[in-house]
């Protein structure tokens, strides 16, 4: 049995290129790389096709559009592989749902789901507990304020990482309309869409839609374009630490931010509302440098960190800022 082998030099600097903006031309990625444009645009190909970009995603701003972002983590019982299986199609295929990953730890399951209001949360979250209340255990419920996206520094042994994207907001309502609503449910999935086939697509200009996209990350409603990287393929692991804070003030808080931004292996913080204040994401080599840097992480910040729960993340199985939201707007109803 062949080993795939692990993408070289010129291969992460193409990662991290595309994970900076997906949606950059290969003549420039070229550029950055010291490769030919045809060499850039047959190494995205292969690394596409060996399964270590999975897909080119886009950020949308979904508080921008009027949704709140909650977290959701299932700690499962009596479960066959048949049944999580079962219970992972029907999450994958739920409109609402923006991620969701399989976990070890803790929990069994964490979603991140998009919701007008708390009743329609509410709803969504009713309709997966009793659709498979007899495997669930038990839930933990977070609302995020923010999710600063940071470069995947390591891939090239940088040394800090650098300030991607400041996602999240107020919630406030921006209108799109139905060409907007069209591009960006088209882009959300395939970020490398390219202006003259959406345009194809859509029977408008090249001109209106290269437009339109412009206008919609001008407005901070498209934050960004990445590349969604299986980590096993590249000889990494995903892991999160969710900590619970204590004797927190401003200074201090933002020490600590300070403090996550400078490390290689961290890509995401979430601020959040709930049982555990904040959540790390890691990309890092092995159970041994996460502990490690958790260890680190927890003795510089001994006076505000009253608890932490690690979790190794072994599969994520969707990331889709857009799907079909508009399709599950809370009813009049429910909005009174």
């Amino acid at each position: 049995m062949s080993i795939t082998p692990k993408p070289d030099l010129k291969d992460r600097k193409i990662l991290y290129a595309l994970d900076i903006n997906a949606r950059q031309p290969d003549l420039k990625i070229a550029k950055k790389v010291g490769l030919s444009q045809q060499a850039v645009n047959y190494r995205i190909r292969n690394l596409v096709k060996r399964g270590i970009i999975r897909e080119f995603y886009t950020v949308i701003n979904i508080a921008k559009l009027g949704y709140t972002y909650y977290k959701v983590y299932f700690k499962l019982q009596n479960i066959t592989p048949e049944k999580e299986r079962e219970i992972i199609d029907f999450l994958v295929n739920h409109n609402n749902l923006i991620w969701i990953g399989t976990c070890s730890g803790r929990w069994d399951i964490s979603i991140s789901i998009a919701a007008k209001n708390i009743i329609q949360f509410n709803r969504i979250a009713r309709t997966i507990t009793n659709e498979f209340s007899g495997y669930i255990q038990s839930k933990d419920i977070l609302t995020v304020s923010e999710i600063p996206h940071f470069t995947r520094a390591y891939l090239l042994e940088k040394e800090s990482n650098i300030e991607l994207i400041e996602f999240g907001s107020e919630p406030k309502e921006t209108r799109l309309d139905e060409t907007d609503k069209k591009i960006i449910s088209r882009i959300a999935v395939n970020a490398r869409y390219g202006y003259p086939q959406l345009a194809g697509d859509l029977n408008l200009s090249t001109d209106i839609v290269r437009y339109r996209i412009k206008k919609l990350q001008e407005d901070k409603i498209i934050l960004g374009y990445r590349a969604w990287i299986d980590l096993d393929q590249i000889g990494y692991q995903f892991y999160k630490v969710l900590l619970s804070l204590q004797n927190i003030n401003e200074k201090r808080e933002r020490t600590l931010l300070n403090y996550c931004r400078q490390q290689p292996n961290i890509v995401y913080i979430l601020k959040t509302i709930g049982s555990w204040d904040m959540e790390l994401e890691f990309e890092i080599k092995d159970i041994k440098e996460f502990n490690k840097a958790v260890m680190e992480l927890r003795n510089k910040f001994q006076d505000i960190i009253r608890n932490y729960e690690p979790l190794l993340i072994f599969r994520e199985h969707k990331i889709n800022y857009y799907p079909n939201l508009e399709e599950n707007t809370p009813s009049d109803t429910e909005k009174r």
